[in-house]
């Protein structure tokens, strides 16, 4: 029972995601409001005929101002906002640590691909550290809107 209700939580944060466009910015339906994405069902039971209302108040669906088609995005703030859980990172803010002391990216020895996180190095030669203590670097919440 729990392994279900793991799952089940697990695809509700996946659908908790926002549509933006490719700028970044919300959809405008037809009638010049902003989409709304993501509303409570209300009725969770089953066999419930309730189905959460349209994006749209009125008819027609949402576009994008720069043409481009809604998708669900998911940690859209740069990676300077982004901050561990709390506790989890370094100085008063969580920020996340750099996984490299010399400033370089973490590769596979060798130049191959696909290796497992312990294995990638530095430029320097020294191990990448992780960027969080535990857990993985997120937005903060004053950005999801």
């Amino acid at each position: 029972m729990k392994f279900i209700l793991a799952i089940a939580s697990l695809l509700t944060l996946a659908e908790a995601r926002r549509h933006l466009c490719d700028d970044g910015t919300r959809p405008i339906c037809p009638d010049g409001s902003k989409a709304v994405y993501n509303r409570p069902t209300g009725k969770n039971t089953k066999g419930s005929t309730y189905f959460p209302p349209p994006v749209c108040g009125g008819d027609g669906s949402p576009e994008c101002a720069d043409g481009s088609v809604a998708k669900v995005r998911f940690n859209t703030c740069s990676n300077d906002l982004k901050q561990c859980p709390k506790g989890k990172g370094q100085g008063p803010n969580d920020k996340p640590f750099s996984p490299c002391a010399d400033g370089s990216k973490c590769h596979c020895p060798g130049g191959g691909k696909g290796c497992q996180f312990r294995y990638k190095v530095c430029d320097n030669g020294q191990g990448c550290r992780k960027m969080c203590r535990s857990g993985e670097p997120h937005c903060p919440w004053f950005t999801k809107n």
